[in-house]
């Protein structure tokens, strides 16, 4: 027995795990919503060491989400994912007011802990940048965002008969953590031209934003089709998130 009740085998292992490529990807796209990363200083076999922790939280809705991110991650993780009682709803989602929520947690890993450097750059906050959106490149890590941050939204065009195109937040941050994530990870990386919208005082012209949230819109017909098609193969397995991309199809 190691120290703290931390086996030398264990210890080995933790220490040997190398993430997969579609776990990875997993991470970099849901921490753009609501995965989150944690820092931790953990004893070992050896001299104490610092590591890094996934956390995965839905409502007890969305449990067959928390189910599917977990399958990427089922080696990685001590206790499957739990629901639990908490005091916060979800207002902003009516159809989703529960007082249930369902999340699992990795193990502490070194292998995370280059994810949580290149999320959390601000002394330990997450923080928005062109090193973060530039490492994303799989279809999974977008389709994880868009489950997470997204919703199909309607426009009205007068004359036209009305369609649906793509809104995601991105999370709490100055302005420019929106124009990044708009020009690396959508225009450099799929080719793909968002608007930008946010209602943060003084932001400048279309900009709307909801507490602090910016959120990127996907309008353009083809682009739309585009988004939808790279991510579709994911959502389609995830009962509660396919209400996401039933407009589209």
């Amino acid at each position: 027995m190691g120290v703290r009740g931390i086996t030398a085998d264990f210890d080995r292992w933790r220490q040997a795990v190398q993430l997969t490529e579609e776990q990875e990807q997993l991470v970099l796209g849901s921490t753009l919503g609501n995965m989150s990363i944690f820092r931790r200083m953990i004893s070992s076999t050896g001299a104490p060491s610092e590591v890094a922790v996934i956390e995965a939280a839905h409502v007890f809705a969305n449990k067959d989400y928390v189910d599917w991110k977990y399958s990427f991650f089922t080696d990685l993780v001590g206790t499957p994912p739990s629901c639990r009682m908490v005091k916060q709803l979800v207002p902003s989602q009516p159809d989703f007011q529960s007082p249930m929520m369902c999340s699992f947690r990795t193990f502490g890993l070194p292998a995370l802990r280059p994810l949580f450097d290149l999320c959390y750059s601000n002394n330990g906050k997450r923080k928005i940048t062109p090193e973060w959106m530039e490492a994303i490149w799989h279809p999974i890590a977008l389709a994880a965002w868009y489950m997470d941050s997204g919703t199909p939204l309607r426009k009205h065009e007068a004359g036209r008969t009305d369609r649906f195109v793509i809104n995601i937040t991105v999370p709490r941050s100055d302005i420019n953590g929106a124009y990044i994530v708009q020009d690396y990870l959508l225009w450099d990386g799929m080719g793909i031209d968002a608007m930008c919208v946010s209602r943060e005082a003084g932001a400048p012209g279309n900009i709307k934003s909801s507490q602090g949230h910016h959120s990127l819109r996907i309008i353009k017909k083809d682009e739309v089709t585009h988004f939808i098609e790279t991510i579709k193969k994911y959502v389609v397995k995830i009962p509660s998130m396919r209400w996401k991309i039933e407009p589209f199809l």
